[in-house]
């Protein structure tokens, strides 16, 4: 099936004869048990009657019977009793054999299989729009036959039997009156039937092959839509792929010297092996792309002129190159966005993608100006471009993007129906990996987007406004790289406008949510920098409540989660709102330490994780709600940041678990940890120093308790007079020491 703008239905032919009699599955020409399953009852007769597109209707409801089913509809034990059946009997109910097929889809496929033609769906759109209400979960059309509906149907089979004693008697008298002209009438009608027959036979080759295409479209159409972007799949997407793959793998094992039905064969591999892959069966999945590309190199090598064998290798080569860099990726192509991978078989990949490439340039030069040749240049090109980039071989990633970016401008000036912006640059990428910030912002404006162009002439394509809002984001994150936060808000606002309606239009796909977040979180980290700090705090909020829902199903989507929490606590960070603040922290907390279970030598996951629990455990430790206070706690949680922590961040922590040991009346502990905070951090400061005058002082060492005070006052003097939370330490110490401090 077809995009939105041009819809196309494409249809293949799943149903070859076979030889009854003898144990094999070989084709044997003339045969007709392959084809007939999907003849309509019309055509079964062989009577003279006009064979329109409710013929078509009939068949592509077997198909859709024999894929929910996975049974034939009729199954004779030889061709005069399968045509028999088709023409005289009623087909068994899905459900009868599937307890678990929806009724309504029942309803609608046997609607599309009445015997009657005019009792069909009258054109294939209202079959078509039947469908969608169900998969929209909407009230269907077609409707179960009444009692009397059934009557009459059981009232036509059984006339077969009267019409036809009628018939002898009619033979039999006429057999007395005129046996000659009827010996000479026998003769011309077998001769008729004969013609019928192949005529029917053709139709029927015809249809299956209808059938068969729109079976693929359907699965197509399902796989771009239903699974693309899901980080896993669901139990009930598992088991479609499971029922599409017995499908194609009974087509990839055909034998034929027919070259269309070898092509369909390789076209069925390629599929199984797509399928096979996102079920994660790489193994399977790699057999299969092997069989694809050996079918195709023998009908190029067969058939040089024909390009569609060409272009089907070519299109086979670019989904195998994809697999070699990444097996586990699902059926959508590669993300968009500066996320870095680590090729599975990086050189095999290559190989692949640029054998791709060629024969798309070969193709394109064949028939120039070619927009699918075209295309499949621009997309090699940048699958490339970014194993070449995530190799490390950044100049031959620039020219592969290079190269990319011209054929889409190409393709824009000779096909303007085509949507502006078809793909963001790919150079933007590595200008800002490598910290070209200014370049990198050039050219992003130097493409001339204009986004009211977007609004009027393509407001419904979701690729066009995914790139949009990409691109927004990208330039937002180059402004505010060069330290212009008010600018960046800008473009991340109108990005996050973007995403919220990519999410509200497709609100199953977590790509979307997750690409959401990400701009909010960017756009809080901006709107606090800007000096807006309730905004942000807003702004983080949506994210953490964009984020939650995908927390167990993406690792990604758990560590933005948990860096959102973090920086929301840092807007929280003031003596009013201690509860928010802690309560956020905890499950700041709590989402690290998934992801550390998850990758244990990630540093980042480990630095962050130390710095949450430190913050955590000061607040514990040394907030002024007595109830909030939880010292032991504050203990744990500091000796688990400073287990985690890098020689940078652990002379803080050092601090925390001191003041917490304090907290806790463990004066020695408290006394131990200061020193070691005092050595990782060049002397120490006040937050060491007053804790440690304090702790002496309980210990009964008074003169080195004064010594401490006045040491910690002294500093604060000269580096922090007038930080409240300093301010509050000098006060409890001088009290404890009964020290008349005159700056109180």
């Amino acid at each position: 099936m077809g995009g939105a703008n041009c819809p196309r239905l494409w249809i293949t032919d799943f149903g070859l004869a076979q030889v009854q009699s003898e144990n094999t599955r070989l084709t044997m020409s003339g045969d007709l048990l392959g084809t007939l399953r999907y003849m309509s009852p019309e055509q079964a007769l062989g009577n003279r009657v006009i064979v329109d597109h409710r013929t078509d209707i009939y068949s592509l409801g077997v198909t859709l019977y024999e894929l929910l089913t996975l049974q034939p509809v009729f199954n004779g034990k030889d061709r005069q009793e399968v045509l028999r059946q088709i023409a005289f009997e009623e087909p068994k109910p899905p459900r009868r054999l599937d307890k678990h097929i929806p009724a309504e889809l029942e309803t609608i496929i046997l609607k599309a299989m009445e015997r009657r033609p005019e009792e069909r769906y009258a054109m294939a759109g209202e079959l078509a729009a039947d469908l969608r209400r169900w998969l929209m979960h909407e009230p269907i059309r077609a409707r179960s036959p009444s009692l009397l509906e059934r009557g009459r149907k059981w009232a036509r089979r059984h006339r077969a039997w009267v019409n036809a004693a009628a018939v002898v008697l009619v033979i039999a008298f006429a057999a007395s009156v005129a046996s000659a002209t009827l010996i000479w009438q026998e003769k011309e009608q077998k001769a008729a039937a004969l013609q019928a027959k192949e005529t029917a036979l053709q139709q029927a080759e015809a249809r299956t092959q209808f059938a068969r295409d729109a079976a693929d479209g359907f699965y197509t159409e399902v796989a771009e839509t239903w699974l693309k972007g899901q980080p896993q799949l669901t139990e009930v997407q598992r088991t479609f792929l499971l029922k599409a793959l017995r499908f194609y793998e009974e087509l990839a094992n055909e034998k034929s010297a027919d070259p269309t039905i070898r092509w369909e064969t390789a076209r069925a591999n390629r599929r199984a092996a797509e399928i096979h892959s996102n079920l994660g069966e790489n193994a399977r999945a790699e057999e299969h792309y092997g069989r694809a590309i050996r079918l195709l190199d023998e009908l190029k090598a067969e058939f040089p002129s024909e390009p569609r064998y060409r272009l089907s290798l070519a299109e086979t080569c670019r989904k195998f190159g994809l697999f070699l860099k990444d097996p586990n990726q699902l059926l959508t192509e590669e993300s968009n966005g500066l996320l870095k991978r680590n090729p599975a078989r990086p050189q095999e990949a290559e190989a692949a993608l640029r054998r791709a490439l060629g024969l798309f340039q070969a193709l394109e030069l064949e028939a120039p100006g070619g927009r699918v040749y075209r295309r499949g240049q621009m997309a090699c090109l940048s699958n490339l471009g970014n194993l070449l980039r995530d190799t490390n071989r950044l100049h031959e990633a620039v020219q592969a993007y290079r190269q990319a970016r011209d054929v889409c401008l190409k393709l824009a000036a000779d096909y303007p129906d085509i949507p502006p912006h078809a793909d963001p640059d790919k150079n933007v990428e590595l200008l800002m990996a490598a910290g070209r910030y200014k370049e990198a912002e050039d050219r992003i404006r130097e493409a001339g987007f204009d986004e009211e162009e977007l609004k009027v002439g393509f407001p419904e394509l979701e690729k066009v406004q995914h790139n949009w809002a990409i691109t927004l984001h990208a330039l937002g994150l180059a402004i505010a790289a060069q330290n212009r936060p008010k600018e960046a808000v800008e473009y991340f606002r109108r990005s996050r406008a973007f995403y919220e309606k990519l999410v509200a239009e497709f609100p199953a796909m977590p790509k979307y949510q997750f690409d959401l977040a990400g701009c909010c979180s960017n756009l809080g980290a901006m709107l606090a920098r800007s000096g807006q700090p309730k905004e942000a705090e807003e702004a983080w909020r949506h994210a953490v409540v964009v984020l939650e829902p995908l927390d167990a199903k993406d690792p990604k989507a758990r560590q933005m989660l948990a860096d959102c929490y973090l920086y929301l606590a840092y807007q929280l960070k003031s003596p009013d709102r201690t509860g928010d603040f802690q309560q956020v922290l905890r499950r700041a907390v709590a989402l690290f330490e998934k992801l550390g279970s998850i990758s244990p030598q990630s540093l980042t996951i480990r630095e962050r994780l130390a710095e949450a629990c430190n913050m955590l455990a000061w607040s514990l430790c040394t907030c002024a709600d007595p109830q909030l206070r939880h010292p032991q706690q504050a203990v744990e949680l500091a000796k688990r940041a400073i287990e985690l922590a890098t020689q940078g961040q652990v002379g803080d922590y050092w601090n925390t678990l001191g003041t917490a040991h304090y907290r806790a009346g463990v004066w020695q502990c408290a006394v131990a940890a200061l020193e070691e905070s005092r050595k990782a951090r060049s002397g120490g400061d006040s937050d060491d120093f007053f804790f440690l005058a304090m702790a002496h002082w309980q210990l009964g060492d008074k003169d080195k308790a004064r010594e401490w005070y006045d040491k910690a006052v002294q500093w604060m003097e000269k580096n922090k007079p007038n930080d409240e939370e300093l301010r509050g330490f000098r006060e409890e110490a001088a009290k404890l020491l009964g020290v008349k401090d005159q700056k109180q």
